[in-house]
Parts: structure tokens; sequence; C-alpha cells
């Protein structure tokens, strides 16, 4: 007997009635497999008071009758006084007379006494009437095959009057017709499909070790998602596998492609009793992986929105999902395989035309990626020029350059090694984050000399050429030397000039996105957002909703360069505005954003939702399988910033802080970018104290950037906080003579530096002047910020109030902003104290510690005493706890 007949011998019709002792429930040929959550489900429905129905519809092979006949088999042994019936549905019982006295007798109950035809639902109404407070159990297999219009009526009849304590399971292929939904209203019904029913990978895993074939975790991923737990394919699949012996590898590949096992299962219970017309449609829908109601239209012609009404109806195994608003269709694969084959065999001239028909389809309806299949299964592929010269670079921007070359490299296509599609394997690899990559492609390209393309004319390979060095340029910081025949095209020269045009949209947005980043990270502020506001209104034009995200990204981090602060956080809220409105939520460019407007609002002083930070956290696997910061690490610290205050062990926070700055300084193929972050950084170190850590960090920051103003005022502030506030007035007196040049942020910080600085020299006027500088330069940005990230000018703030005249009213709100508010983590700790307090944790006593640092014990008492008062605490173990809680322990 072959495979696929003994699996359909589960469903065979058969007729059951009688007691658990009679043997009359069907026995499995194989050993059953428990479906726990669906016991669960229909154990509920027979605990139950009043009366329940189970609905139970899939295709054959779905393991209908053999669940039902387990937990019936179960359900009796722990109820054995339960009166049961199982009758499986063939033509003699489409009659209502002999369906109803074959469910009595199987019933134990008397034969009906006679009724008048015109009443047919008398029979129905004396049992239920009968069954009243008696537990009972009638499963109805094979249902679909009751057609008679009295025997329905009777048995919709009995289903809404059933007695209490009465279970009724109906099985079939699809619905009975009858009014489920008044059952559903009632709350009396339980519906189960194929999905209920599907095997999950514990259940696949057995069947396969029950032939003698275990399988691994990975192949039994794939069985799962070849067969979707159709227990029928998966009993066949477990079968032909173990025919194979030790060739298991083969028959698991092999099944992919309907062997005659699983096509002779197919034919038999799904295809054969289909008419032809629908056989056709099936045939003609099943070249595309998935379709809509329209492309079935193109493909099959304007029938086919009854074809699909048809096939639901009987509930063959058409998949259902929503997307985009649209529904859409896709077969079993193994059905799907078993069509593809019978149309290569039947009628393989009609193949390419209905590839060619989906192809067309898919482009002309936006979804180009969905259209590379079939231009590729096009004889000849004739089309695929064409398709990548418009599609190409739109579908690598869209996130899926690697599906598109993953197709093309399968397809072995003779374009792979054209220069343009190339290079537009370059921008993939920017895209993804594969810098390395992306140098090592742009250094093919240019290793096979003049860029000449089959596919786009000179202009356009010249524009690629130039958009993948740039956006390389921009990932690395290295500006290609030469891409093409001669040593200077596409390098620094060409990167400066004006970008061309070439009329392909996409491309020119592109191109003009990453000479604008470019310009604006190398210094050329104003020549790059001009760029970035081309390309901006390129995308909005073209409607490519993740290039006008990113431009208006890129126009943000260009304020925040260059400023003012305002014009940053109104082009960061739009950038995350408009991610949300185009679901774009999840790319790097929408984080960036959420990183750049939150940076904004705290430099402003606002308060920053801790939701909108989350996603800053977040980190992957990169490349080498390190972790790194998913968003990159400019976001993740502001990130780290932000929520700083709000960290239980701020000591750690501080040193994480500390360590991702020092890497970004280091790896950041444009320090400046980064440098932006470093005083806020070097700020919160010296705040906790940690003056060593703040001075190497300033340190990395002028290695990194000698000269740059950040750098300056981060070694400003450290010597400040040394009290040496000559080198402060040294460092920070050159930037103060170009200020009108500066960033507001970083003339305000250099202003109150200065301030700060005079104020230690006794120089009150000079320190009066510094104030009234920084304030009058803060005002239009509503910088509040930097009055708190230079230690005591908010105390000396407090001194000059009501001396601003006109920014009298912003020094106000400074003053009244809630960081401004008596902060209890950062007290007046001399640099003995903390080394003293450093030493606590090792549980030494004080003489050990004096011992340790050499002075007497006398000394390290008194440090003791003045810790304790300073951290309000009365005890070692209290000081060593609150000296953790505000990150100076």
């Amino acid at each position: 007997m072959d495979s696929s007949r003994r699996l359909q011998l589960a469903d065979a019709p058969t007729v059951i009635t009688g007691d658990i002792a009679s043997g009359d429930i069907p026995a499995p040929l194989f050993t059953p497999l428990v479906l726990r959550d669906i016991h669960v489900r229909i154990n509920q429905a027979a605990a139950a008071e009043a009366p329940r129905a189970v609905l139970m519809c899939s295709p054959a092979g779905s393991g209908k009758t053999v669940l039902a006949a387990e937990w019936l088999r179960r359900h009796m042994r722990l109820h054995p006084d339960t009166r049961f019936c199982w009758l499986t549905i063939g033509e003699n019982f489409d009659n209502a007379a002999r369906l109803w006295a074959a469910v009595r007798a199987g019933l134990g109950l008397p034969a009906e006494r006679g009724h008048q035809l015109a009443d047919p639902m008398a029979s129905a109404l004396e049992l239920a009437h009968e069954l009243a407070g008696q537990p009972a159990v009638l499963v109805l297999d094979d249902a679909h095959l009751l057609t008679d219009p009295i025997a329905l009526a009777g048995l919709e009849h009995f289903l809404t009057n059933a007695p209490a304590r009465m279970t009724t399971i109906v099985t079939g292929r699809y619905e009975p017709p009858l009014r489920w939904h008044t059952l559903d209203i009632a709350g009396r019904l339980i519906r189960l499909g194929a999905a209920d029913l599907a095997f999950g990978p514990e259940q696949i895993a057995s069947v396969f070790v029950e032939h003698g074939c275990p399988l691994a975790d990975s192949e039994v991923t794939s069985i799962q998602q070849l067969t979707r737990g159709w227990a029928a394919l998966v009993r066949i699949a477990a079968i032909y596998t173990a025919m194979h012996g030790p060739d298991q590898a083969s028959a698991l590949a092999m099944l992919a492609h309907a062997p005659h096992p699983i096509s002779d299962f197919l034919v038999g219970e799904l295809i054969e009793v289909l008419d032809a017309d629908v056989r056709e449609f099936l045939l003609a829908t099943c070249v595309p992986e998935s379709f809509t109601e329209a492309l079935a239209e193109e493909l099959a012609g304007p029938h086919a929105p009854r074809m699909l009404d048809d096939l639901a109806r009987i509930n063959f195994p058409v998949q259902h999902t929503v997307n985009a608003d649209r529904i859409r269709y896709s077969y079993h694969p193994m059905l799907r395989a078993y069509l593809l084959a019978e149309l290569q065999r039947a009628a393989p001239q009609r193949i390419p035309d209905l590839h060619r028909i989906a192809g067309q389809w898919y482009l002309a309806t936006g979804t180009p990626l969905a259209a590379l299949a079939h231009l590729l299964a096009e004889p000849g592929r004739p089309e695929l020029p064409s398709y990548l010269r418009e599609y190409g670079l739109q579908v690598v921007l869209d996130g899926a350059g690697s599906i598109l070359f993953e197709k093309l490299d399968a397809a072995t296509a003779h374009l792979v090694d054209d220069p343009f599609v190339r290079l537009l394997r370059v921008i993939d690899a920017v895209e993804r984050g594969d810098h390395a990559a992306a140098a090592a492609y742009l250094d093919q390209v240019r290793a096979h000399g003049p860029i000449t393309s089959t596919i786009v004319g000179a202009a356009a390979a010249a524009a690629a050429g130039l958009a993948a060095a740039a956006a390389v340029a921009v990932a690395t910081g290295v500006v290609a030397t030469g891409v093409g025949a001669t040593s200077d095209e596409f390098g620094h020269e060409q990167i400066r000039a004006e970008p061309p045009t070439t009329g392909q949209p996409d491309l020119d947005c592109y191109v003009a996105i990453q000479l604008g980043t470019l310009r604006v990270f190398t210094g050329d502020t104003g020549a790059g957002e001009q760029l970035l506001q081309r390309a901006l209104a390129l995308a909005e034009h073209i409607g490519h909703h993740r290039m006008q995200l990113r431009a208006v990204t890129r126009l943000a981090a260009a304020s925040a360069l260059a400023g003012p602060v305002p014009l940053m956080r109104e082009r960061a809220t739009r950038a995350v505005d408009l991610g949300t409105e185009y679901e774009l939520t999840h790319l790097s460019d929408h984080v960036h954003a959420v990183a750049l407007a939150a940076l904004a609002a705290h430099l402003q002083g606002d308060d920053v939702t801790r939701h909108d930070l989350a996603a800053l956290s977040r980190t992957r696997r990169g490349l080498d399988g390190a972790s790194e910061p998913a968003a990159g690490r400019h976001a993740h610290i502001v990130g780290l910033l932000l929520t700083f205050d709000d960290t239980a062990d701020k000591h750690a926070a501080v040193m994480t802080l500390h360590t991702e700055m020092h890497r970004l300084l280091a790896e950041s193929p444009y320090p400046p970018l980064g440098g932006r972050l470093l005083i806020p950084v070097v700020a919160i170190l010296l705040r906790l104290h940690e003056r060593d850590a703040a001075q190497q960090l300033a340190d990395a920051g002028y290695r990194a950037m000698p000269g740059a103003p950040d750098a300056v005022l981060a070694a400003a502030a450290v010597a400040e906080a040394a009290n040496k506030p000559l080198d402060t007035l040294d460092a920070v007196g050159p930037l103060l003579k170009r200020s009108a040049e500066l960033p507001a942020y970083t003339a305000v910080t250099a202003w109150l530096l200065y301030a700060s600085a005079c104020h230690r020299l006794d120089r009150q006027v000079k320190s009066y002047e510094g104030f009234a500088e920084a304030v009058r330069l803060a005002s239009p940005d509503r910088l509040v910020r930097p009055f708190f990230e230079v230690p005591g000018v908010l105390t000396m703030l407090h001194e000059h109030a009501g001396r601003f005249g006109a920014d009298n009213a912003f020094v106000e709100t400074v003053r009244e902003n809630s960081a401004a508010r008596p902060q209890p983590m950062s007290p007046a700790l001399t640099d003995a104290e903390l080394t003293v307090l450093k030493q606590l944790p090792s549980g030494r006593t004080a003489l050990q510690i004096a011992q340790d640092l050499g002075v007497s014990i006398n000394t390290v008492k008194t440090h003791l005493r003045s810790i304790y008062a300073k951290l309000g605490s009365n005890s070692r173990a209290d000081a060593m706890l609150r000296a953790r809680r505000i990150g100076v322990l």
C-alpha cells in the first residue's frame, strides 16, 4: 500500500456507534499525537453545563478524525457513564430518517416513535428531550457530505435546542450549510480550523522519530515551513524520508518538489474533485508566490473573484493575509510545487506569458522587488536591463538590496558584472552598514577601468559612481582618489563640484543627499545644506519617503554642527514625524532624528519623554560578532546622557559614557560630529569627581580634533574643575575672540568658563561681563543646559539675577528649571576625602587605611567625619550607600 493511501484511511468513511467497550471509536493507523491546546478547548466544552458544539473544518488529511477520536477515547476513560455516538457521514446517512435512527441507536436510545413527514424537526426535538440531563457526546465525522435539506434542518434544530451537558463535534472538509453564527453569538460554538490542527515542531519531530528518521532542529523548521504542519503531508514526508534510508538529506530536499506520494495525495484529495475551470484557475495563478484578486484577474480572467469565493467555500488550502490593506492569497507550498510541475508538464508554453503578466502587474502597482523573480524567469530576460535602470537603486534604498543581488546571482544573470550593478552593490553595502564591503566593492569598480554600462547611459553611470564614492566617503571618511578610467574621476574635485542631473529622480536625489552630507561633515555646511534641501525637494516630488526622512534628518544634523538649536529641534521633530507617518521608525535615520530632537530639547532645558529614548539604547550584533549600538554610537551616547539622572548606579553609567565617548572619538570618520557630545560627557565626569577620567577624555578629544573648539573647551572645563583658572583663561581666550563665528552652544560654554575663571581670580567685573555675554548668546536659542554643565555657574547666576536687562526673563527660566534645584549628588568633597571614601568598600579599618595612605589615623578620622557630614550619613555603610546612589562611589 503506498504511503499516501495509508494516510487517507484515517479520514475514510466509517460508521461507528456504540460504547467504549465495543471499540467503535476509530483506531489510528499510527500513534496519535495529542494537540494539547485543542484537547483543553474541547474538554472545556464538554465540562460546561450548557450545550456546546465543536466545528472542526480543514482539508483532507488534517487529522480531524484522528484528533476527535483520540479526544473521545480519553474522555470516555475518564467519564465512562457518558453516552456517545460516532457517525461517519456517507451516502447512507444523507437522509433525515436514517441519520436520526443511527444517532439514536448509537446513543443507546430506543427507536423513534413515528412522526408525520410534515414535521422534519420532530426527530431532533425528541432526541434532545430524551437526552435531557444526561452527559452525551455526538461526533458527526465528514459532515460536509451531509446535503439532504431535511437532515440539515434537523441538525441545525438539534444544535440550537440541544440539552445541557450535550457536546456535539462536527468535522468536515468545509462547513455544512447551517446557520453557525447563531451558535457563535450565543457563545456555544468552538471553531477549529487548519491552523489549529497544524503540527508544531514538537509533533513534527515525533512523527519523524516514529518512522525512524530523526531530524535536526533546522530540518524540523524546514519541514514545518514546507508542510505548514498539515498532518498528512508531515506523515507522508516522514514515510518518504524513511524509504530513502541513509540518503535522508536528498529525500528532504526532494520534498520541496512534490514527489509522487505528495502529488498522489494532493490530486486524490484536493484536485480531482474540482471542476475543470477551477483547476485551470489554479494553474494560472500558481506562478506568483502570492497574488491579489486583481493580479488573479490579470492571470486567469474576469472570473477570478468567483473562483476565489468557490475555493474559500470548500475550505481549499489557500492562505489569506492582509498587506497594505490588500488581501493576498497564496497556496500551500507543497500544493504550489505540484501545480507548477503540472503546469510545466501540461502547458509549458504558457509559463513565460504568465511570468511576464505577473512582472508587469507588480511594476505597475509599485512593487518592483516582487516583479524581479518573474522578469528573471522570462527566457532571455529581455526586461532586466530596463528594470535595473529604473528600479535597481530604488530597491536598494528601500532596504532590499541583499534580496536583489541574491536573485540576480542565483539566476546567473549576465548583467551581474555590469559596472552599474557593481555600484549598486557599493550603495547597498553602505545602506546595510557594511562599510568594509562597500570600500572593497568600490575598489573593484575602480580596478575594472572606465565605467561603460550596458544598463544606463554615460551620464547616469557617472552619477552612480559619484553617488557610490560619496556614500563610502560619508561612511568611512575616506574620499576615493579615483573611480573609473582616470586617476581623478569621482575624486575630491568631483565630490566638491556641482552634482550632475541625470533625469532619474531617485539617483539625482541620492547623489545630492550623499554629497550634501559629505560637505556638511567636512565643514562646508552652507553648501551641504543647499544640496540636502535639493534632495528633500526631489524626494517629496517622487514620493520616496525614506530619502525624505534621510534628507530632513541630515539637515537636523547640519544644524547640530552649526546651529541654531531651535532649527535643529524643528528639523529633527519633522523627521521624527515623517518616520512615524510612513512607518519608518525601524530605520536608523529615524532613530538619529529621535536623538537629535531629544538632545535639542535637553539643551533648551525641556524634559524628554523616556519612551522616545528607548530606541537609542538598543544594540545589535555587529559583523565581527561584537555587540554594538543599533542606531550608531552618536545616538547611543545621546541616550546615555539623557537617561543618566535616572540610573541607579551612576558610577557605572558614567564609566559607560566615558568608554563610549572614547570609542566614538577613536572610530568616527568625522570626530567633530562626536565633539558636540564631548563637553556634556566631560561635565558629568567632573560632576561625579572623576577628574582623571575627564582629563583622559579631554586629551582624546584633542588628539582626534586638534584645536577644535569642543576639544579646547573640554580641556578648559577640566582645568576649571582643578581650580586652575589661569589655564582656563589661556584655553578659552582665543575662542572668545571669534565667538561670533562659533555655534551658540559652544560660544555660551566658552563665556561661562571665562566667567567662572574670572570669579575664582576675584575679577568680578570681568566675571559679570562673561555672564552677560553668555546670557545674551543663549537667550535667542533658549540654551538652558550650559548653565548647569559648568560647575558653580548657577550659584553665580543667582548672585547676578536681575542684572541682565531684556534677558532677565531668560535668566529666570534658567533659575526655575528643575535642573537648577539643589542636587544631593554633588557634595563638595575634597580630593583627600574622595581618596578616603574610595577605600571604604575594602572593609579596612581606619588604621589600615591610614597606613596604606601614609597618613595618621587622626587625619583619616577627620576626613571620615567630613565625609559623613557632607553625605548626610552617620555610618560607614550608609556613607557607601549614599555615595553609590549619587555616583561618587
